[in-house]
């Protein structure tokens, strides 16, 4: 979220037009999260802006933030079964052998890949190209680097074989 501030409004290939910060934050909680959207300036959505605004002040004394966004992975035909193995031994110890995340404490610490509690389909992460860079770039948490490039494909396609909420469509304007 650091540098969020700045980067709105701007156009959502999505949405197919210029969006707010709001708008995003609204996208993020119908499709990542998989929620219900915040009321339009609310204290909820007043909370979430002003704490992005809040990371996104410049600090000079401190060194720039890099990294914003994820680097695209070279395109691979992915195996899901390979990543079904590799799941059970790099991710399955803190995202579940179900997929369902796990819970040390509230809210869950790892949060859930598939099923009713994940991401909708409607989310970025959705999509294997995402998700791989995602993996490739972060996962697993406590040992990056460990996966190569096919190995998160592989997981990515295992992941997404998985079933998980279909994303409602009475939030398509966000």
């Amino acid at each position: 979220m650091v540098g969020s501030s700045q980067a709105y409004p701007q156009r959502s290939k999505r949405a197919g037009r210029v969006i707010s910060l709001e708008d995003r934050v609204q996208e993020c909680m119908t499709r990542s999260e998989n929620g219900s959207p915040l009321p339009s300036g609310g204290p909820e959505m007043q909370a979430m802006l002003a704490y992005i605004h809040w990371l996104s002040e410049p600090h000079p004394e401190e060194r720039a933030f890099v990294g914003r966004g994820l680097e695209k992975l070279v395109a691979l035909t992915p195996d899901p079964a390979h990543g079904a193995s590799i799941y059970a031994v790099q991710c399955a110890g803190c995202h579940g052998k179900d997929g369902a995340g796990s819970r040390r404490g509230a809210p869950s610490m790892w949060p859930p890949l598939w099923g009713p509690e994940s991401f909708n389909d409607g989310a970025g992460m959705n999509t294997l190209p995402k998700l791989s860079a995602f993996i490739h770039h972060n996962m697993p948490e406590n040992r990056k680097g460990v996966l190569s490039v096919q190995d998160s494909y592989d997981v990515a396609a295992f992941i997404m074989q998985q079933p998980r909420p279909a994303f409602n469509h009475a939030n398509d304007r966000f």
